[in-house]
């Protein structure tokens, strides 16, 4: 066997040590996309994760943030992370992990917020900071040293917690040894940081909720009742009946009323849309015609001179006695404009047949409903456009693609005028939603026909013998004498029109 000269072999090494190095580095990038790939999948679980705790703990952000501490414990490999929130002036400890023996590193709060500290710098920055190494920086103030010797860790970040655009608080976690954070886990920590604003948000506003509704079991009812409304209405576009029944329904139930109205108003009438519980007579009376202009210094013409709320203790004392005290036995009454870009729309009327005023709060979820009222109005009137639109839309694309066909026949048959004739008359009679359809010509005194669309055999015949003229005999007589459009409502009941059998 033949060796290789001593330059081919040197060659063949040195292509072979190239292939090894492409290897090494495919493999390395491989491994490096691996780890990215990895850590990416990592980051998605825990916000996953955070994000069902915040949906599973909207009163209480406490195991929001303990979910928090430990994905960045677990994703950093970090000492402690803990989370501080700012009240009065002082930072506090709200939430804190971490190896055994950090427990302690609360005892050191509440602390004053101070700049001079990385809490403090956070918090008024309203920046995410950090400091690695933490010993013998002279960033880090000897109390900072201090601490972090105490407890074993050399390098720190913090991340504000940012609402409206300033801090509530500060998001930290540390490292054993001076290592510096990446970016990417600065994006991370501050992502975990909106979150646990996310967390104190939504508890900050149900605990607003609670505190007005704990001493009146009708405040957790009015909630219920607002709820459903808006589930009629989501579950109802365009739909104002079922709307209105549900607000009326929930208003004299919760409001502990005899029965309820709604009406629309149009500049100074008004019209009666919808009752609940309402005496038959009474129905009656707002009933007699669509619109009524009301009585002079009536609750309803008050509401509509004003757009206030119209309220008294015994409607049967007052100047102007109304038709709900007449014909309901309506005593205390409260009316609710519905007014729109100070436009009143209409208006709610809850009445009770003793003499017990309505409370403020029962006022206030009347003032509630009429908003939703408003809300539905106007979420129909924009279906309702929306619908002529889309309608208006799709007639427009019949109408272009019929006349799209028309055009395609007049240009394959520019020497066929039947070809032509009888598409139009085809196109006209579908866009029209006709049952037939005809096209005459005049030739002399006489006006053959010559397409038909959908007609019969007996028509066919009957015009092939007998051309219409000039005249009032028919439609198309009537167009031949006046040279203008015809339109006949309906032929049977118009006595010019004679009509032989077979000609329709």
């Amino acid at each position: 066997m033949t060796a290789l000269p001593q330059d081919a072999v040197t060659d063949l090494k040195t292509r072979i040590a190239e292939l090894e190095q492409r290897l090494q580095a495919r493999e390395a990038e491989n491994a490096r996309l691996q780890d990215q790939t990895r850590e990416a999948l990592e980051w998605q679980a825990a916000t996953a994760e955070i994000l069902a705790s915040i949906s599973a703990s909207i009163t209480d952000p406490a195991p929001v943030f303990d979910t928090i501490l430990d994905n960045l414990l677990r994703l950093f490999g970090t000492r402690f992370a803990a989370v501080f929130l700012l009240r009065d002036g002082m930072l506090h400890a709200a939430g804190l992990k971490g190896e055994p023996g950090f427990e302690g590193l609360a005892r050191h709060y509440p602390i004053a917020l101070d700049e001079r500290l990385l809490l403090g710098k956070t918090i008024l920055s309203g920046r995410a900071l950090q400091i690695a190494p933490i010993m013998g920086n002279p960033e880090a103030t000897p109390g900072t040293q201090e601490i972090a010797r105490e407890f074993g860790y050399d390098a720190i970040i913090a991340v504000p917690m940012l609402r409206e655009g300033g801090a509530i608080g500060v998001l930290a976690t540390a490292h054993r040894d001076p290592i510096a954070f990446t970016q990417k886990q600065m994006e991370l920590a501050t992502s975990f940081a909106d979150q646990a604003v996310i967390a104190i948000e939504n508890a900050r506003l149900f605990d607003e909720v609670q505190a007005k509704t704990r001493d009146l079991e009708e405040s957790l009812q009015q909630q219920t009742a607002t709820a459903d409304v808006l589930k009629v209405i989501s579950s109802s576009p365009g739909e104002l009946e079922p709307v209105f029944r549900s607000m009326l329904e929930n208003a004299v139930s919760i409001c502990d009323a005899k029965f309820g109205n709604l009406f629309l108003v149009d500049g100074e009438t008004a019209r009666w849309r919808a009752g609940m519980g309402t005496p038959p007579k009474l129905v009656e009376f707002f009933t007699q015609t669509e619109w009524f202009r009301p009585t002079a210094g009536s609750h309803l013409d008050r509401v509509i001179r004003t757009k206030q709320v119209s309220h008294t203790s015994d409607d049967t004392a007052e100047a102007v006695v109304g038709a709900a005290a007449r014909l309901g036995g309506a005593r205390s009454t409260v009316c609710v404009p519905m007014v729109k870009d100070d436009a009143l729309a209409g208006a709610i009327f809850i009445y009770r047949t003793e003499v017990r005023p309505f409370t403020d709060k029962q006022i206030d979820l009347l003032k509630n409903f009429a908003a939703q009222a408003v809300i539905a109005i106007e979420n129909a009137r924009l279906l309702t456009e929306l619908r002529q639109r889309t309608d208006d839309l799709s007639e427009s694309l019949q109408q272009q693609t019929a006349t799209a066909d028309v055009l395609k026949v007049i240009s394959r048959s520019a020497f066929d005028l039947q070809a032509v004739l009888e598409t139009l008359i085809k196109s006209a009679v579908e866009l029209s939603g006709a049952n037939r359809g005809s096209i005459f010509l005049r030739e002399e005194d006489v006006f053959p026909l010559k397409a038909a669309s959908s007609t019969t055999p007996e028509f066919l015949q009957y015009w092939a013998a007998n051309p219409p003229r000039a005249g009032r005999g028919s439609a198309t007589s009537r167009v031949i004498a006046s040279g203008k459009v015809e339109i006949i409502p309906d032929v049977l009941d118009d006595p010019k029109m004679q009509i032989p059998a077979g000609s329709l």
